[in-house]
């Protein structure tokens, strides 16, 4: 399959290679290395091919026909479905949502997550991505979408993490990868990354002493542990 049109599907940029290498690096020793892998919402399908790359047994689930018609017409394995309930439990090491938790209504964030969980076999992983609801860095990609229903920070999703009784290994902002971009992305990275930590120990004294919170991140990464 051809994806090297960034118009088609499956299309994966070396941008959004070098980022999705970084947010798995996060999860690699609690994954096996040919890990069965679900990701659901797979929008274009630059996560699928991440993982068709590696080997990996990857699944897509998404609600719009139409990317299901295009993923399957290009050979990638794909369901369409508007809840999890049809999918075996037990059944995959890792749960991907990349930008998902931010569509689902506030009363429904917890039942999803235990829709995810009960999917995960028994240390299994799920990780995912939303606009950082505790900054308002986050409300540019937060407020971009007339289809974000709820703003989610770290308080959500320790409530979340508790609630739906997993481990919570980790909560960051979203990985930006410093290497493999190109002479100006590594000394930009490397100018802003210093600036950015001294900004957030400077607004975590002021304002959140109690509750740190990642200020300076775009969006957050979370991952949960069964």
């Amino acid at each position: 399959m051809q994806t090297n049109n960034i118009d088609s599907f499956g299309f994966l940029s070396k941008k959004l290679a070098r980022y999705y290498e970084a947010e798995m690096a996060c999860v690699k020793s609690y994954i096996p290395k040919s890990p069965k892998v679900l990701e659901v919402g797979y929008g274009r399908g630059s996560f699928l091919q991440y993982g068709k790359q590696r080997l990996w047994d990857i699944t897509g689930v998404e609600i719009n026909q139409d990317l299901v018609d295009e993923a399957k017409a290009n050979n990638y394995n794909v369901i369409a479905a508007r809840d999890l309930n049809g999918l075996k439990a037990n059944d995959f090491d890792l749960v991907c949502a990349f930008d998902v938790f931010e569509h689902i209504d506030a009363e429904e964030i917890h039942d999803y997550v235990i829709s995810l969980k009960r999917l995960l076999k028994p240390g299994g992983i799920i990780l995912a991505k939303f606009p950082n609801g505790d900054s308002p860095l986050g409300m540019p990609n937060q407020n971009g979408d007339l289809t974000h229903k709820i703003a989610i920070g770290s308080g959500i999703i320790h409530d979340l993490a508790k609630s739906s009784n997993m481990h919570l290994v980790l909560l960051k902002g979203n990985a930006e990868p410093f290497l493999g971009l190109g002479l100006i992305n590594f000394i930009y990275r490397l100018i802003i990354y210093p600036t950015r930590f001294v900004l957030n120990i400077l607004f975590n004294m002021i304002f959140s002493a109690n509750n740190r919170v990642n200020f300076c991140a775009s969006n957050l990464v979370v991952v949960l542990k069964k």
